[in-house]
Protein backbone atom coordinates (compact mmCIF):
# COMPACT_ATOMS: atom_id res chain seq x y z
CA UNK A 1 0.00 0.00 0.00
CA UNK A 2 1.35 3.40 -0.96
CA UNK A 3 1.38 6.05 1.76
CA UNK A 4 2.36 9.68 1.97
CA UNK A 5 4.44 10.86 4.90
CA UNK A 6 3.15 14.40 4.47
CA UNK A 7 -0.38 13.33 5.33
CA UNK A 8 0.54 11.19 8.30
CA UNK A 9 1.03 7.96 6.42
CA UNK A 10 -2.48 7.80 5.07
CA UNK A 11 -3.06 5.96 1.82
CA UNK A 12 -3.17 8.37 -1.09
CA UNK A 13 -6.64 8.51 -2.72
CA UNK A 14 -6.69 6.91 -6.13
CA UNK A 15 -3.73 4.58 -5.56
CA UNK A 16 -4.18 1.55 -7.83
CA UNK A 17 -5.65 -1.63 -6.38
CA UNK A 18 -8.30 -2.62 -8.88
CA UNK A 19 -7.29 -4.20 -12.12
CA UNK A 20 -8.47 -2.82 -15.45
CA UNK A 21 -6.57 -4.50 -18.28
CA UNK A 22 -2.92 -4.54 -17.18
CA UNK A 23 -3.18 -1.55 -14.82
CA UNK A 24 -4.64 -1.52 -11.34
CA UNK A 25 -7.18 1.12 -10.32
CA UNK A 26 -9.34 1.55 -7.27
CA UNK A 27 -12.69 3.24 -6.87
CA UNK A 28 -12.59 7.01 -6.54
CA UNK A 29 -11.93 7.86 -2.91
CA UNK A 30 -11.57 11.50 -1.99
CA UNK A 31 -12.15 11.98 1.74
CA UNK A 32 -11.56 15.72 1.43
CA UNK A 33 -13.81 16.44 -1.55
CA UNK A 34 -17.60 16.72 -1.82
CA UNK A 35 -19.83 14.28 -3.66
CA UNK A 36 -20.13 15.43 -7.27
CA UNK A 37 -20.50 12.35 -9.45
CA UNK A 38 -23.67 10.26 -9.53
CA UNK A 39 -21.73 7.41 -7.92
CA UNK A 40 -20.56 9.58 -5.02
CA UNK A 41 -23.99 11.11 -4.48
CA UNK A 42 -25.66 7.70 -4.55
CA UNK A 43 -23.11 6.17 -2.19
CA UNK A 44 -23.63 9.01 0.28
CA UNK A 45 -27.41 8.61 0.11
CA UNK A 46 -27.31 4.81 0.51
CA UNK A 47 -25.05 5.04 3.57
CA UNK A 48 -27.24 7.71 5.15
CA UNK A 49 -30.40 5.67 4.51
CA UNK A 50 -28.80 2.55 6.03
CA UNK A 51 -27.84 4.45 9.18
CA UNK A 52 -31.31 6.02 9.45
CA UNK A 53 -32.88 2.55 9.31
CA UNK A 54 -30.60 1.28 12.07
CA UNK A 55 -31.31 4.39 14.12
CA UNK A 56 -35.05 3.76 13.82
CA UNK A 57 -34.65 0.05 14.62
CA UNK A 58 -32.28 0.13 17.58
CA UNK A 59 -31.46 3.77 18.33
CA UNK A 60 -27.95 3.67 16.85
CA UNK A 61 -26.64 7.24 17.18
CA UNK A 62 -24.21 8.82 14.78
CA UNK A 63 -21.66 9.29 17.57
CA UNK A 64 -21.82 5.60 18.50
CA UNK A 65 -21.43 4.60 14.87
CA UNK A 66 -18.48 6.96 14.48
CA UNK A 67 -16.69 5.28 17.38
CA UNK A 68 -17.32 1.84 15.88
CA UNK A 69 -15.67 2.80 12.58
CA UNK A 70 -12.88 4.74 14.31
CA UNK A 71 -13.67 8.19 12.97
CA UNK A 72 -15.15 11.41 14.28
CA UNK A 73 -18.81 12.37 14.46
CA UNK A 74 -18.16 15.36 12.19
CA UNK A 75 -16.46 13.20 9.56
CA UNK A 76 -19.36 10.76 9.56
CA UNK A 77 -21.79 13.65 9.18
CA UNK A 78 -19.80 14.89 6.17
CA UNK A 79 -19.97 11.45 4.55
CA UNK A 80 -23.72 11.18 5.07
CA UNK A 81 -24.40 14.72 3.85
CA UNK A 82 -22.19 14.35 0.76
CA UNK A 83 -19.73 17.04 1.84
CA UNK A 84 -16.96 14.44 1.94
CA UNK A 85 -16.47 10.89 0.71
CA UNK A 86 -15.28 7.79 2.58
CA UNK A 87 -12.56 5.52 1.23
CA UNK A 88 -13.43 1.98 0.20
CA UNK A 89 -12.01 0.73 3.52
CA UNK A 90 -14.27 3.18 5.36
CA UNK A 91 -17.28 1.83 3.47
CA UNK A 92 -16.37 -1.73 4.44
CA UNK A 93 -16.13 -0.67 8.09
CA UNK A 94 -19.48 1.12 7.90
CA UNK A 95 -21.18 -1.87 6.29
CA UNK A 96 -19.92 -4.09 9.10
CA UNK A 97 -20.90 -1.65 11.86
CA UNK A 98 -24.37 -1.22 10.33
CA UNK A 99 -24.88 -4.98 10.31
CA UNK A 100 -25.14 -5.30 6.55
CA UNK A 101 -24.83 -8.75 5.03
CA UNK A 102 -25.64 -10.74 1.93
CA UNK A 103 -26.97 -8.94 -1.13
CA UNK A 104 -27.34 -5.61 0.67
CA UNK A 105 -23.67 -5.55 1.61
CA UNK A 106 -22.41 -6.78 -1.74
CA UNK A 107 -24.50 -4.18 -3.55
CA UNK A 108 -23.05 -1.41 -1.38
CA UNK A 109 -19.45 -2.58 -1.87
CA UNK A 110 -19.93 -2.87 -5.62
CA UNK A 111 -21.19 0.71 -5.61
CA UNK A 112 -18.12 1.77 -3.62
CA UNK A 113 -15.81 0.01 -6.08
CA UNK A 114 -17.34 1.71 -9.13
CA UNK A 115 -15.31 4.83 -9.98
CA UNK A 116 -17.59 6.00 -12.81
CA UNK A 117 -17.79 8.14 -14.81
CA UNK A 118 -21.24 6.61 -15.31
CA UNK A 119 -23.24 4.52 -12.86
CA UNK A 120 -25.55 1.64 -13.78
CA UNK A 121 -28.15 0.35 -11.31
CA UNK A 122 -30.29 -2.75 -11.70
CA UNK A 123 -33.33 -4.17 -9.99
CA UNK A 124 -36.92 -3.01 -9.88
CA UNK A 125 -37.26 0.55 -11.13
CA UNK A 126 -37.53 3.16 -8.42
CA UNK A 127 -36.15 1.23 -5.47
CA UNK A 128 -32.84 0.61 -3.74
CA UNK A 129 -29.74 2.40 -5.00
CA UNK A 130 -31.51 3.93 -7.99
CA UNK A 131 -34.12 5.60 -5.79
CA UNK A 132 -31.48 6.71 -3.28
CA UNK A 133 -29.44 8.27 -6.07
CA UNK A 134 -32.43 10.02 -7.63
CA UNK A 135 -33.60 11.44 -4.31
CA UNK A 136 -30.12 12.76 -3.58
CA UNK A 137 -30.03 14.49 -6.97
CA UNK A 138 -33.45 16.01 -6.32
CA UNK A 139 -32.32 17.18 -2.88
CA UNK A 140 -29.16 18.92 -4.08
CA UNK A 141 -29.95 20.09 -7.63
CA UNK A 142 -30.87 23.67 -8.47
CA UNK A 143 -32.67 22.75 -11.70
CA UNK A 144 -34.31 19.62 -13.09
CA UNK A 145 -35.66 18.99 -16.59
CA UNK A 146 -37.78 15.85 -17.06
CA UNK A 147 -38.70 14.56 -20.54
CA UNK A 148 -41.42 11.91 -20.67
CA UNK A 149 -42.99 11.25 -24.07
CA UNK A 150 -45.83 9.03 -22.81
CA UNK A 151 -46.61 9.88 -19.18
CA UNK A 152 -46.74 12.60 -16.52
CA UNK A 153 -43.53 13.22 -14.51
CA UNK A 154 -43.59 12.23 -10.85
CA UNK A 155 -42.97 15.81 -9.68
CA UNK A 156 -46.42 16.85 -10.91
CA UNK A 157 -48.40 13.62 -10.44
CA UNK A 158 -51.56 13.49 -8.37
CA UNK A 159 -52.23 10.71 -5.87
CA UNK A 160 -54.64 8.80 -8.10
CA UNK A 161 -52.28 8.92 -11.07
CA UNK A 162 -49.27 7.95 -8.94
CA UNK A 163 -51.20 5.04 -7.48
CA UNK A 164 -52.00 3.73 -10.96
CA UNK A 165 -48.34 4.04 -12.00
CA UNK A 166 -47.15 2.16 -8.90
CA UNK A 167 -49.75 -0.61 -8.85
CA UNK A 168 -50.25 -1.39 -12.57
CA UNK A 169 -46.87 -3.13 -13.15
CA UNK A 170 -47.01 -4.89 -9.76
CA UNK A 171 -50.21 -6.99 -9.59
CA UNK A 172 -50.70 -8.49 -6.19
CA UNK A 173 -48.58 -5.88 -4.42
CA UNK A 174 -49.86 -5.52 -0.83
CA UNK A 175 -51.98 -2.45 -0.18
CA UNK A 176 -49.58 -1.23 2.51
CA UNK A 177 -46.65 -1.37 0.09
CA UNK A 178 -48.61 0.46 -2.61
CA UNK A 179 -49.50 3.21 -0.15
CA UNK A 180 -45.89 3.44 1.02
CA UNK A 181 -44.55 3.84 -2.52
CA UNK A 182 -47.22 6.39 -3.45
CA UNK A 183 -46.55 8.43 -0.32
CA UNK A 184 -42.81 8.33 -1.00
CA UNK A 185 -43.33 9.40 -4.62
CA UNK A 186 -45.57 12.31 -3.66
CA UNK A 187 -43.25 13.30 -0.81
CA UNK A 188 -40.49 13.90 -3.34
CA UNK A 189 -42.58 16.76 -4.75
CA UNK A 190 -41.32 18.78 -1.80
CA UNK A 191 -38.35 19.59 -4.08
CA UNK A 192 -40.54 22.07 -5.99
CA UNK A 193 -42.50 23.27 -2.94
CA UNK A 194 -39.77 23.94 -0.37
CA UNK A 195 -38.45 27.41 0.52
CA UNK A 196 -35.59 27.08 -1.98
CA UNK A 197 -37.42 25.09 -4.69
CA UNK A 198 -35.70 23.32 -7.52
CA UNK A 199 -36.42 24.93 -10.90
CA UNK A 200 -38.48 22.14 -12.44
CA UNK A 201 -39.36 21.87 -16.13
CA UNK A 202 -41.63 19.07 -17.35
CA UNK A 203 -41.40 18.29 -21.06
CA UNK A 204 -44.42 16.03 -21.64
CA UNK A 205 -45.34 14.23 -24.84
CA UNK A 206 -48.89 14.95 -26.01
CA UNK A 207 -49.95 11.27 -25.73
CA UNK A 208 -49.61 11.58 -21.94
CA UNK A 209 -52.67 13.83 -21.62
CA UNK A 210 -54.92 11.50 -23.62
CA UNK A 211 -53.81 8.29 -21.90
CA UNK A 212 -56.09 6.25 -19.60
CA UNK A 213 -53.77 5.92 -16.59
CA UNK A 214 -55.95 4.99 -13.61
CA UNK A 215 -59.23 5.64 -15.42
CA UNK A 216 -61.54 8.64 -15.64
CA UNK A 217 -61.29 9.91 -12.06
CA UNK A 218 -57.48 9.71 -11.95
CA UNK A 219 -57.02 11.36 -15.36
CA UNK A 220 -59.45 14.23 -14.80
CA UNK A 221 -57.83 14.98 -11.44
CA UNK A 222 -54.39 14.87 -13.06
CA UNK A 223 -55.32 17.11 -15.98
CA UNK A 224 -56.95 19.70 -13.72
CA UNK A 225 -53.83 19.72 -11.60
CA UNK A 226 -51.63 20.37 -14.65
CA UNK A 227 -53.82 23.37 -15.49
CA UNK A 228 -53.33 24.71 -11.96
CA UNK A 229 -49.56 24.23 -12.19
CA UNK A 230 -49.45 26.12 -15.49
CA UNK A 231 -51.44 28.95 -13.93
CA UNK A 232 -49.48 29.13 -10.67
CA UNK A 233 -45.99 28.86 -12.11
CA UNK A 234 -44.92 26.24 -9.52
CA UNK A 235 -43.25 24.40 -12.37
CA UNK A 236 -42.79 24.90 -16.09
CA UNK A 237 -45.04 22.58 -18.10
CA UNK A 238 -44.37 22.14 -21.82
CA UNK A 239 -46.34 19.82 -24.11
CA UNK A 240 -44.36 18.36 -27.00
CA UNK A 241 -45.91 16.78 -30.13
CA UNK A 242 -44.47 13.37 -30.99
CA UNK A 243 -46.15 12.83 -34.36
CA UNK A 244 -43.94 15.14 -36.38
CA UNK A 245 -40.45 14.62 -37.83
CA UNK A 246 -38.09 12.23 -36.06
CA UNK A 247 -36.06 13.59 -33.16
CA UNK A 248 -33.84 11.90 -30.59
CA UNK A 249 -36.37 12.49 -27.81
CA UNK A 250 -38.42 9.66 -29.30
CA UNK A 251 -35.67 7.28 -28.14
CA UNK A 252 -37.02 7.54 -24.58
CA UNK A 253 -37.31 9.57 -21.39
CA UNK A 254 -34.51 11.17 -19.40
CA UNK A 255 -33.94 13.68 -16.60
CA UNK A 256 -31.27 16.40 -16.62
CA UNK A 257 -30.07 17.71 -13.23
CA UNK A 258 -28.06 20.92 -12.81
CA UNK A 259 -26.13 21.87 -9.68
CA UNK A 260 -24.35 24.94 -8.33
CA UNK A 261 -20.90 25.45 -9.81
CA UNK A 262 -18.44 23.79 -9.92
CA UNK A 263 -20.49 20.60 -9.64
CA UNK A 264 -21.19 19.01 -13.05
CA UNK A 265 -24.65 18.25 -14.39
CA UNK A 266 -25.95 14.65 -14.39
CA UNK A 267 -28.45 12.81 -16.60
CA UNK A 268 -30.60 9.95 -15.34
CA UNK A 269 -32.14 7.31 -17.61
CA UNK A 270 -34.65 4.80 -16.20
CA UNK A 271 -35.99 1.64 -17.76
CA UNK A 272 -38.02 -1.33 -16.51
CA UNK A 273 -35.43 -2.93 -14.22
CA UNK A 274 -32.40 -0.73 -14.67
CA UNK A 275 -31.20 2.83 -14.47
CA UNK A 276 -28.16 4.74 -15.66
CA UNK A 277 -26.63 7.94 -14.29
CA UNK A 278 -24.49 9.76 -16.88
CA UNK A 279 -21.67 12.01 -15.68
CA UNK A 280 -19.60 12.17 -18.85
CA UNK A 281 -19.53 15.79 -19.97
CA UNK A 282 -19.99 15.00 -23.66
CA UNK A 283 -23.00 12.78 -22.96
CA UNK A 284 -24.59 15.37 -20.69
CA UNK A 285 -24.14 18.19 -23.19
CA UNK A 286 -25.76 16.06 -25.91
CA UNK A 287 -28.81 15.68 -23.68
CA UNK A 288 -28.79 19.40 -22.95
CA UNK A 289 -28.90 20.06 -26.69
CA UNK A 290 -31.82 17.65 -26.91
CA UNK A 291 -33.63 19.62 -24.19
CA UNK A 292 -33.24 22.76 -26.31
CA UNK A 293 -34.61 20.87 -29.31
CA UNK A 294 -37.65 19.65 -27.35
CA UNK A 295 -38.33 23.15 -26.05
CA UNK A 296 -38.31 24.38 -29.63
CA UNK A 297 -40.91 21.76 -30.59
CA UNK A 298 -43.16 22.46 -27.59
CA UNK A 299 -46.56 24.12 -27.80
CA UNK A 300 -47.05 27.57 -26.35
CA UNK A 301 -48.58 27.81 -22.86
CA UNK A 302 -51.92 28.84 -24.34
CA UNK A 303 -51.86 25.94 -26.81
CA UNK A 304 -50.94 23.53 -24.00
CA UNK A 305 -53.79 24.82 -21.83
CA UNK A 306 -56.21 24.39 -24.73
CA UNK A 307 -55.08 20.81 -25.42
CA UNK A 308 -55.48 19.86 -21.74
CA UNK A 309 -58.95 21.40 -21.60
CA UNK A 310 -59.91 19.45 -24.73
CA UNK A 311 -58.69 16.25 -23.08
CA UNK A 312 -60.81 17.06 -20.01
CA UNK A 313 -63.86 17.65 -22.19
CA UNK A 314 -63.37 14.25 -23.82
CA UNK A 315 -63.57 12.57 -20.39
CA UNK A 316 -66.75 14.51 -19.56
CA UNK A 317 -68.41 13.33 -22.76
Amino acid sequence: MRTNEANGGRREPGWPNRRRGTVWFMARTNPDGPASSSRDRTLSAVLRAAWERRKAENGLSMRTLAKQVDTSHSTLHRWFSGRGMPTFEDVVALATALGMSGEEKESLLELARNPGPNLVTTGLAGVSQQLAGVMELERTATAMTDWLPLSIPGMVQTRGYARAVVSAPNPGLPEAEIEHRVTLRLGRQNAILRDDPIRFTALIGLPAITARVGGRAAMTEQLRYLLRVIGQGTATIKLVPVDQDWHQGLMGPFVLYDFPRPHPSIVHLEHHRSGVFLDDRGDVEDYRALVDNLRGLALTDEQARQRIEEALDSWDT
